[in-house]
């Protein structure tokens, strides 16, 4: 069986598929196609899962790999693959064993029918693959998920076992870091200037001019990090990215910083007011508003 790649188009290669069906990457981007990807991505910056893809998946996930590339916001991309990583856990659970083998076979993985059964906590599971011990280490190697830990397998004679649920968590989380090296490789300069354009417009139009300058600063000091970090984690970026750039932007106490800011019942923390930016020199533009946030999620009806 070949692998349907409309399910799972991690496993697509882009330049075959447009190659398949005679067209290049720039006859593709229709405005449709262009509005369609735009809509995917807006949904992810406003903290919403999109709409899973359908008609012509490969294309549609490889370019909203693009946006997110072009436009250089981790959290988007963790986002976009954390929703992606569930959906194929989902899918994959409901495939048939042969459909799941055929997967394992394409992620280029020597695994093993087997049958057999053992009893955790009281409940009896039903093991139905095994891959070779060193060769699980490695397909494991750098995959963040707690429960594929090998303090969690059943191990004999050189082999991990594993049931279709884990086989299918498996699975998933190597798609995904498939995924992830696809995005890696994106050459955005290489893009069509049709993406570009579109990433342009979408930065443009979300992040006010005053956190834009500060996201281009090397460094910054205590008022504007606590601002652009408040803005941050108001619009979405989760605390581990927003102490990460702060640390980039040399800041010695980051997560206390970012601990100080997660809200919390009856407090919420947000960037202070206009007036106040421009006190302190923050503020680089008229925007006619009256904080940050309200340029933000104004931009986004």
């Amino acid at each position: 069986m070949t692998v349907d790649t409309s399910k799972y188009p991690e496993l697509a290669d882009i330049d075959e598929w447009l190659k398949s069906r005679w067209l290049k990457l720039e006859d593709v981007l229709t405005p449709d196609a262009l509005e369609s990807i735009k809509s995917e991505v807006v949904a992810l910056l406003e903290g919403k899962s999109p709409p899973e893809f359908s008609k012509d998946s490969e294309l549609r996930f490889f370019l909203t790999l693009v946006v997110i590339k072009i436009l250089g916001i981790k959290s988007l991309l963790q986002r976009f693959l954390d929703g992606e990583r569930e959906r194929l856990i989902r899918l994959l659970e409901r495939e048939t064993e042969e459909n799941v083998f055929d997967i394992a076979r394409a992620l280029g993985l020597n695994m093993e029918r087997v049958r057999s059964d053992v009893t955790r906590k009281s409940s009896k599971v039903i093991l139905v693959a095994r891959i070779g011990f060193v060769e699980y280490l490695t397909a494991t190697r750098g995959v963040n998920e707690e429960r594929l830990s090998l303090k969690y397998r059943v191990m004999k004679d050189g082999y991990v076992y594993l049931s279709k649920e884990e086989l299918a968590l498996l699975l998933a989380n190597l798609l995904i870091e498939r995924g992830r090296r696809i995005y890696e490789m994106i050459n955005e300069a290489a893009m069509p200037e049709a993406l570009k354009n579109l990433a342009k417009g979408l930065k443009a139009k979300r992040f006010p001019p005053c956190m834009d300058a500060l996201m281009s600063k090397q460094r910054l000091n205590e008022d504007e990090a606590a601002n652009l970090a408040a803005f941050l984690l108001s619009v979405g970026f989760s605390n581990k990215d927003v102490v990460e750039l702060m640390v980039q932007k040399g800041l010695d106490n980051a997560e206390q910083l970012v601990e100080s800011l997660v809200p919390k019942p009856k407090r919420a923390y947000i960037p202070e007011n206009c007036e106040s930016l421009k006190r302190k020199g923050i503020c680089v533009a008229d925007c006619k508003v009256r904080n940050p946030l309200q340029y933000y999620f104004g931009s986004l009806k």
